[in-house]
């Protein structure tokens, strides 16, 4: 199984509003690594995403790009304080590619939970529109095989 784990794009200035869209460059970050997922033949058949409207707008543009079978789908503990407990959990069941967009600090804790078994080790940076891509089987360690940033990316 493959899982992409994706900070949401770049949002606009904070104002007190929890719920902040894209800016234009993190709708642009957004689309050029969708596209650069596509070119690597990444063949997602679910995505899952934060109640945050960041997180709901950065996976729309995937989806437009890459197309998951299954489509998209908000889950309740992808928020950027959740603990990544039920979020390991739900994934180490699941015999399907999936695409995860949230948040930090949630990211980096479920990306060391499930690589170490300790959501605690600061073991990846993840910019805005970050993609960490892990392999990895049913109760078995992952392995990181990929850190797609949208500044390794050109722009044409």
């Amino acid at each position: 199984m493959i899982l992409y784990l994706v900070r949401h794009g770049e949002a606009v200035p904070e104002t007190g509003d929890s719920q902040r869209k894209l800016s234009p460059k993190g709708r642009d970050d957004v689309a050029r690594v969708s596209a650069d997922l596509k070119r690597r033949g990444a063949a997602i058949e679910a995505f899952w995403h934060s109640s945050k409207a960041r997180a709901r707008e950065t996976a729309g543009i995937l989806r437009d790009v890459l197309a998951p079978g299954r489509g998209i789908e908000e889950k309740g503990f992808l928020s950027p304080d959740d603990p990544p407990g039920s979020a390991a959990r739900e994934i180490r069941d699941l015999r399907r590619d999936l695409l995860i967009v949230s948040h930090i600090p949630f990211l980096p804790r479920l990306v060391s939970l499930l690589v170490t078994d300790g959501e605690d080790k600061n073991i990846v940076h993840m910019p805005t529109a970050a993609v960490v891509v892990l392999e990895g089987a049913a109760h078995q360690p992952w392995t990181i095989t990929a850190v797609i940033t949208p500044s390794g990316l050109s722009h044409g």
